[in-house]
Formats: C-alpha cells, sequence, structure tokens
C-alpha cells in the first residue's frame, strides 16, 4: 500500500498529461490540422487510456480487499469525475473514428478502448447516459459506406450490445429502440444524400435546350 501511495501523485501528473494530450488532438482536428498529427502517438493514447480505464475507471470495490479512497471518491460509482471523464473519451473516440478512419492501427486502438469502456456492468451504465454514444452511433450509420474498417463496425455493435446488457431490464426496451432509431435515421440520411448527389450529377450532363431568338 506504500508503494500505492506513494505512486499516486506521479500516476495523476502522467493521466492528466494524457488527458490534456488527448484534447490538444481533438482541437487540432477541429480546426483542420489533422496533418500535423501522428497516428503513431494516437495510437500510444489510445492503449494506455484503455489500460488506465480497465483498472481506475470505475472500479468494481468487491473484487478488491482494499482500495484507495482518493479514486473511489474520483472515478468511483455515481461520481462526477467518472461521468466526466467517460463523456471525454467517448468524445475522443468519436473524434477518431470520424477523423482517422484511414488509419487502420488507430482506429483498432480507438474500438479496443470503447469495448472497455464497456464491458462491465457499471461502466455499461455510466457509458449509456452519455450523450456521445449516440453520436458514436451515428457515425456508423451516416458516414459513407466503407469509410469505416470492418474491425470498428465490429467493435460498434459489440460495445452497443455490452451496453445494452448493462442497461436495466424496464429500460432496456427504451435502450434498443433509441439506438435503432438512430441507426435508420441514420442510413435514411444517407441515401437521401447519395440520392440528391446522383441527381445533381446526372443533371449536369443534360445539354439544356436549344433556344432560338428570332431576329425579326
Amino acid at each position: 500500500m506504500g508503494v500505492y501511495h506513494s505512486a499516486g501523485p506521479y500516476r495523476n501528473l502522467l493521466v492528466a498529461a494524457v488527458f490534456r494530450l488527448c484534447e490538444i488532438e481533438r482541437r487540432a482536428v477541429d480546426v483542420n490540422l489533422i496533418h500535423l498529427l501522428s497516428p503513431e502517438v494516437g495510437s500510444t493514447l489510445m492503449w494506455f487510456l484503455r489500460r488506465w480505464s480497465l483498472s481506475y475507471l470505475l472500479p468494481v470495490e468487491r473484487l478488491y480487499s482494499e482500495m484507495s479512497m482518493a479514486l473511489l471518491t474520483a472515478f468511483g460509482k455515481d461520481t462526477e469525475g467518472a461521468l466526466w471523464t467517460m463523456n471525454f473519451l467517448l468524445g475522443k473516440i468519436e473524434s477518431n473514428l470520424r477523423s482517422f478512419y484511414c488509419e487502420t492501427g488507430l482506429i483498432k486502438d480507438t474500438i479496443q478502448l470503447l469495448i472497455a469502456l464497456c464491458d462491465m456492468k457499471e461502466k455499461g451504465s455510466c457509458v449509456v447516459k452519455s450523450d456521445c454514444l449516440l453520436n458514436i452511433i451515428k457515425l456508423q450509420s451516416t458516414m459513407e459506406q466503407g469509410a469505416l474498417p470492418q474491425v470498428a463496425k465490429r467493435g460498434l455493435f459489440k460495445a452497443l450490445v455490452l451496453v445494452g446488457s448493462a442497461v436495466e431490464s424496464q429500460a432496456r426496451a427504451d435502450y434498443w429502440a433509441q439506438s435503432n432509431a438512430v441507426l435508420v435515421a441514420g442510413r435514411c440520411m444517407l441515401r437521401l444524400s447519395s440520392l440528391l448527389l446522383s441527381e445533381g450529377t446526372t443533371s449536369s450532363h443534360v445539354r439544356k435546350p436549344l433556344t432560338f431568338r428570332s431576329e425579326f
């Protein structure tokens, strides 16, 4: 326990630095500076956050004989810190999927982080409270067909199932209905956009009828 507590401040500084770096990446994406970002650094961040979240975010108290009260206060069940962190991580996951879908390694690590955030009931119950989850679901149905790698699609559906199993039985039907509605709406919007685009392309190739001006 002495080693655990003595390492606490350094561990907290490391986590805070990783969070700041994630926020810098997200802001760089927002201002179209994505070409300055390194996918390798992004993959390392996702790997670290996955390992960290498995151990420290919403820890299951019954699995441990002793736990740090500081950890439980910051990231324990029903705490503001846990909900804020979950929203932050889901927002970063959404940003990666939207902006780095061509980087297979980064997307794979991002999806593994998403699954890690949903793999236990305590975490899944927190994920379902976040609006970012619906935004991630929308990505799968609104992005162009084939844009997201298959590993990302499989991971998204796996995360949906894990979260659905964590939802209380009385609210489970509402969760699936809402998720399905988002997916269907996204597919309809994508289909409509493709139809409008095809019509615009077709009309641009249609020759306008000739008009003759009378000279008399």
